[in-house]
């Protein structure tokens, strides 16, 4: 073979390898992201419309405007949609509470909300005196399955079937205060009272009691998988809408922010 003919062709072959180098280097499409959520008024819930609705819902279609990620929103139990996002890679669940043990296993976009959740009870048991979690541990508690409240009652000692009645949807939980069948539930004061209403009881009947865990916050959590770079844009798109005043405009819609 000519020399020169030969040295054309390693030429060639050396410019192909460029640039294909050079294509494999430049970033992929971003994937479709998988957001799963839980039935958990005013945060996230499917209004009588049929329509996904909510704090965190209106939170994320804000964000998903700014972030061009093709996406999906759907609704599971909580248990189903928290261990599906675990296992899979480009999904998310929210609204998730931020804690110690939770901590390694996600990517965390926010924080978009506090937690202050309470033992609640009715106003009517008299009989039930409580001051601590210990003193708690005497009666039975209405939990959601797989749960971060679930979970500190477990890690202070509480068991399943004895204390602890285990169940997965928190509106459950009402019916079995209002018939005696448990002593207490776990919430928010802005979910109890919203899903109390929803569900047709008189939030005037409950009271807060013990705090079960104060000083954390609310995220969406990512898939470990998920590419680092599509959560810095949901990240970087969140503080654009705290910026404009979106994210503020928001939290006074559902009674999170003062007027």
């Amino acid at each position: 073979m000519d020399l020169l003919v030969l040295l054309r062709r390693i030429g060639i072959l050396i410019w192909m390898s460029f640039i294909s180098l050079y294509a494999g280097a430049k970033d992929p499409s971003p994937p479709t992201v998988s957001f799963l959520h839980s039935n958990w008024p005013p945060f996230e819930y499917v209004d009588k419309h049929g329509q996904t609705t909510g704090y965190t819902i209106d939170i994320l279609n804000a964000l998903l405007e700014l972030v061009d990620i093709d996406s999906t929103i759907q609704l599971f139990p909580w248990n189903r949609a928290y261990r599906t996002t675990l296992t899979r890679p480009n999904h998310a669940v929210f609204t998730l509470a931020r804690t110690k043990e939770r901590e390694p296993l996600f990517y965390w976009v926010g924080p978009i909300a506090s937690r202050e959740i309470y033992l609640w009870k009715l106003k009517s048991r008299d009989e039930i005196n409580v001051n601590s979690l210990e003193d708690v541990k005497n009666y039975r508690v209405g939990t959601v399955r797989g749960e971060a409240g679930e979970k500190q009652l477990l890690d202070n000692g509480f068991k399943y079937d004895i204390n602890i009645h285990s169940v997965d949807d928190q509106s459950r939980n009402f019916l079995l205060l209002f018939n005696k069948r448990i002593d207490f539930f776990y919430g928010l004061e802005l979910t109890t009272f919203f899903i109390l209403k929803k569900e047709g009881y008189d939030p005037t009947q409950v009271e807060k009691t013990v705090l079960l865990s104060g000083g954390q916050e609310y995220y969406f959590g990512f898939n470990r998988e998920t590419p680092e770079r599509v959560v810095r844009l949901f990240q970087d798109a969140l503080q654009t809408i705290k910026d404009n005043g979106t994210f503020t405009r928001i939290q006074r819609k559902y009674g999170i922010a003062n007027p």
